[in-house]
């Protein structure tokens, strides 16, 4: 009896997911394999007035289903599935392509979008952003042709006609909790470009704003150690504690820390490094040491 209690409540999770595709099919064509024709693209940039985003009910939340693009004539350009009780609208410049999108990507797809217009500004999200790793998929020129891809209802991934410039750190990696802003200088520890793939997201934090304006302030950087060993997090502390940031994982660690244990004399540790922001000291590099696939060490210079 309990086996079936358990079976019914998963047959209607899903059987709510499945009413949300009536009358509900996928939009635009599908895409053609080798032997198949696919109809011509576009041959220039669609200026956009409108982007409307319909959204899907899962069990493991909500997800993008399709989005609309209206053109500057008031006609749509359909992705996906749309629901019409379940849409939001993004206002874009009028008489401008968008260069692209961000994303706010899930395990399971997309939870949030927004698009990146003509002078590089990003519109209101729409959707879940907040806590999710971003994707970045912009290029200078606009866009003309866009291809998605949908487990049953819910879109997993999305990309655009001009290749973005693979070399850029912005285009090739998850980012968390944000994407940098342009101009800004990202050097790996390994290198000058991004790996081809990463399978977790780069996470990253602007201490003193973006403008440095806490800098002043700055009067201790702690670095979190975890099994004798292990570099789990940076801590950046400020004489006026509402302004401290974290990076990564800072401590006391307890269960719940993803990783194990491999000494048996485990046990965790912080290094101080202490900064007189308010004489002038301030942080000029630090030198990532690593061993095999974590951090091991770092030195601050100031």
């Amino acid at each position: 009896m309990a086996n079936r209690q358990r079976v019914w409540g998963l047959a209607k999770r899903l059987q709510a997911t499945l009413t949300q595709l009536d009358g509900a099919s996928c939009q635009r064509s599908a895409l053609g394999t080798w032997f198949e024709t696919t109809p011509d693209r576009p041959d220039q940039n669609m200026p956009e007035a409108e982007m409307s985003v319909s959204f899907v009910d899962t069990a493991a939340g909500r997800f993008i289903s399709g989005f609309d693009m209206i053109d500057e004539h008031d006609r749509s350009h359909a992705l996906g599935y749309q629901h019409g009780n379940a849409m939001w609208r993004i206002s874009l410049l009028p008489d401008e392509p968008i260069q692209g999108w961000e994303l706010a990507m899930d395990l399971s797809g997309i939870k949030g979008i927004a698009a990146v217009q003509s002078d590089g500004k990003l519109t209101s999200w729409v959707g879940e952003s907040a806590g999710l790793p971003r994707w970045r998929l912009k290029e200078a020129q606009g866009v003309s042709a866009v291809k998605a891809e949908f487990d049953a209802l819910k879109l997993v991934s999305i990309s655009r006609d001009k290749l973005p410039n693979q070399e850029n750190w912005l285009n090739t990696c998850l980012w968390y909790p944000e994407v940098p802003k342009e101009g800004l200088l990202f050097n790996g520890s390994r290198g000058d470009k991004p790996r081809p793939k990463y399978n977790l997201p780069v996470a990253t934090v602007f201490f003193g704003e973006s403008d440095g304006r806490y800098l002043s302030q700055l009067s201790e950087i702690v670095v979190w150690v975890f099994d004798i060993c292990h570099v789990a997090g940076v801590e950046f502390r400020f004489t006026d504690s509402s302004y401290n940031r974290p990076l990564s994982y800072v401590g006391p660690f307890d269960e719940n820390y993803p990783a194990r244990r491999n000494f048996s004399d485990s046990h965790d540790s912080t290094v101080s490094f202490p900064i007189d922001g308010p004489s002038g000291e301030r942080l000029s590099s630090i030198e990532v040491h690593t061993k095999r696939t974590y951090v091991a060490g770092l030195k601050v210079f100031i």
